[in-house]
């Protein structure tokens, strides 16, 4: 069996105000106990510029954790490669692996750029 978990819903905005730097969000926390592998798919739908930003990106990765009060220092870097949108429109997807009890969406968006976004996935039990 498998979960579909919608981290960041469709048309989520996003954006780093100029001067800002880079800007990071996190999504709604999921369980996903006995799942083994999440396929993740981030969409870019709008993407705009300001500034002097020479190149607007937005990154999709996954970060994990058993800790149940969700403390700062307890999320890991899941096993995959986080996904590069940088061009409209563009979907890109990956699996990622070595989830513990909870995950999250971490999008980070480059100083001086906004955009519109949706990221899901499916999780995958142990088989």
């Amino acid at each position: 069996m498998a979960q579909v978990i919608r981290f960041f819903p469709q048309q989520a905005l996003v954006g780093s105000p100029s001067g800002s730097g880079t800007a990071t969000f996190y999504s709604e926390i999921f369980e996903v106990a006995g799942y083994e592998k999440l396929q993740l798919q981030a969409c870019l739908m709008t993407m705009s510029r300001s500034g002097g930003t020479p190149v607007a990106q937005v990154t999709a990765d996954l970060e994990t954790t058993s800790d149940s009060r969700f403390a700062s220092g307890t999320w890991l870097d899941t096993s995959g490669t986080a996904l590069t949108l940088s061009t409209l429109p563009q979907a890109s997807g990956g699996v990622f692996s070595g989830l513990l009890q909870y995950v999250r969406a971490k999008v980070t968006v480059s100083e001086d750029t906004s955009c519109m976004l949706m990221v899901e996935g499916v999780a995958k039990e142990v088989t």
